[in-house]
């Protein structure tokens, strides 16, 4: 059960009240908002490159595994969003996102060096990190059916383990330790060296080696790591927020400085090595609450959010919801709303009133859930105010002109 208090003022126009309560089963619609953006960014670069198509296809694997097509979930969307033409959302579609891939992988074959690895462009000398966020893109593409070409993973993967032994800078070691662990290449001098550095890692860093470590088979060692980077968390228990400040401020132009990357990382280790821990929801509520309109700052946070919370969405079990949701309003029941897997992508969880409907003074809105699952609701209430003066409110969202 949870309750909130809202206020009607008299100072209205009471034809123009609108109050609305909305119930979402799954955060898979903002996760879908954000997808065309990725695929519509004109791309350049390896890392571009790789975030176009990345997110793409493990979006489309878990609505496989949840049994919704592709083009069921576009249908719905253009539904949805009347004003959004076929063309611009070829990510739901199963044969123009395989086209997508294969362009994709076509282009960082292109780019790939001699050595097996990559740079940032075309004949470019290996970049340990570079090459390592391909790997980690090929892996997932190949659990997703991608046809990755199996010769040229291989090299890249064997490019990593050279290169990780004389990698000198520990965030980016961190990176290639996780990402061949991925790959069940990680060897344990490269990862025991990490875990005794671990001191002089950021909590991204951290959180890299935590998966590092569970993946290889040293779980106490995992959770140490995430103890350790429990210092430095910061949680609003009001609203449910949990999240990593950057701790080295000279690292903001650096890739493991960006706060949106870092807790994306760590809410992956969570759901890996402690996903129990109330600060699982937190982190994926403080992602979601920090988007910029549809998507992130980049194309690259922006792809490493979306990659995060969909593994979120498939711990947390709401791809296979089966509860009731009740909506009250002053102890009267509006609406209740049956959720199961068959309307997870469907269900229109709304109701409200209208006008005269909507009395003077203090209401009390509560939602009541039954069963396995997760309800995400809020509440809208807006009318023209005929106040004099009008009075700051409080609110997560930030105005700037």
């Amino acid at each position: 059960t949870s309750t909130i208090e809202i206020m009607v003022p008299a100072d209205r126009k009471v034809s123009t009240a609108d109050l609305v309560v909305q119930v979402s089963p799954t955060m898979m619609g903002a996760i879908l908002d954000s997808l065309p953006y990725l695929i519509e960014y004109p791309y350049g670069c390896v890392e571009q490159t790789m975030s176009r198509f990345m997110p793409a296809v493990s979006v489309a694997q878990t609505l496989k595994q949840s049994g919704v097509s592709l083009e069921e979930i576009g249908k719905r969307r253009r539904l949805a969003y009347a004003d959004l033409p076929p063309a611009k959302d070829p990510v739901f579609h199963t044969a123009a996102l395989e086209h997508i891939v294969e362009q994709g992988l076509q282009r960082l074959y292109s780019f790939q060096n001699g050595a097996g690895g990559w740079g940032w462009w075309q004949s470019d000398t290996i970049d340990p990190f570079i090459t390592a966020y391909v790997v980690n893109g090929l892996r997932i593409a190949k659990a997703a059916g991608a046809p990755v070409d199996e010769g040229r993973f291989q090299n890249a993967v064997n490019a990593l383990k050279r290169n990780i032994e004389k990698e000198e800078d520990l965030h980016r070691a961190a990176y290639c330790a996780y990402v061949l662990a991925e790959c069940k290449a990680l060897d344990k001098k490269p990862a025991d060296h990490l875990y005794e550095r671990r001191g002089d890692m950021n909590s991204y860093g951290r959180a890299l080696l935590a998966m590092a470590m569970h993946l290889s088979g040293q779980k106490d060692k995992a959770e140490v790591c995430i103890r350790n980077m429990e210092d430095f968390v910061k949680v609003d228990e009001k609203n449910g927020l949990a999240w990593w400040d950057r701790e080295d401020r000279w690292a903001w132009w650096y890739w493991y400085g960006d706060d949106v990357e870092a807790n994306s990382a760590i809410l992956r280790a969570y759901i890996m090595v402690d996903g129990k821990n109330p600060n699982v929801e937190r982190v994926a509520k403080w992602l979601l609450m920090n988007r910029d309109g549809v998507r992130w700052k980049s194309t690259r946070d922006t792809a490493h959010a979306v990659l995060a919370l969909c593994e979120y969405a498939k711990a947390s079990g709401e791809l296979s919801p089966e509860y009731t949701a009740d909506i009250e309003l002053d102890g009267k029941l509006l609406k209740s709303f049956g959720v199961t897997g068959e309307n997870v992508f469907t269900l229109h969880g709304e109701t409200g009133l209208k006008g005269d409907a909507i009395e003077t003074g203090k209401h009390t809105i509560t939602v009541k859930k039954s069963g396995k699952g997760t309800a995400y609701w809020c509440v809208y209430l807006k009318y023209f105010t005929t106040e004099e003066d009008l009075k700051a409110g409080s609110s997560k969202m930030d105005v700037a002109r």
